[in-house]
């Protein structure tokens, strides 16, 4: 029974601990955004994120990266083609290829984006040492490789986090 309670109380502590570090990320995103003045949400970001560090990607790459389905992807690539962002070029190799780069309006947003979010994670990891940073990043590595297991595996069984 006390290990029950033990077990109770550490998802607890995680999910108020979660729960806290969204709702800061989310206030400090919402200020950025703000100070922005454009259309982009959080998966926008994202979006020209990963177009900015891969230099140019397919729509399909970014639909698994932020597994979002292929209609919701290109509606939000339109808008942000539509802004100016990014620009589609066909495949001179493979026509039915079709890559997403960015402008450079785009390229300096996404630049100031990630540059954003590289302030706002290392004031989160300024509190620890260097070891603790290490620890901390192998921690949380290893919950990441458990959870890609999970959502690449072809068994991957919800019925593990329900009581029937």
């Amino acid at each position: 029974m006390e290990s029950q309670k033990d077990d109770m109380e550490q998802v607890e502590a995680v999910e108020r601990i979660m729960e806290t570090f969204y709702r800061f990320k989310n206030k400090l995103y919402d200020k950025q955004y703000k100070k922005r003045n454009d259309k982009l949400n959080n998966t926008k970001c994202r979006m020209l994120m990963i177009i900015y560090r891969q230099h140019k990607s397919m729509v399909v790459h970014i639909s698994r990266q932020l597994s979002l389905s292929s209609g919701a992807t290109t509606i939000m690539l339109n808008q942000l083609e539509a802004d100016g962002y990014i620009i589609r070029v066909r495949s001179e190799e493979d026509r039915r290829i079709v890559w997403l780069s960015l402008t450079e309006e785009g390229a300096l947003l996404a630049k100031r984006i990630i540059d954003f979010r590289y302030r706002f994670t290392g004031d989160m990891l300024g509190l620890l040492s260097d070891d603790e940073q290490e620890d901390f990043l192998r921690l949380l590595r290893k919950i990441e490789t458990r959870m890609e297991e999970r959502i690449s595996s072809d068994t991957f069984d919800d019925n593990v986090y329900t009581n029937s």
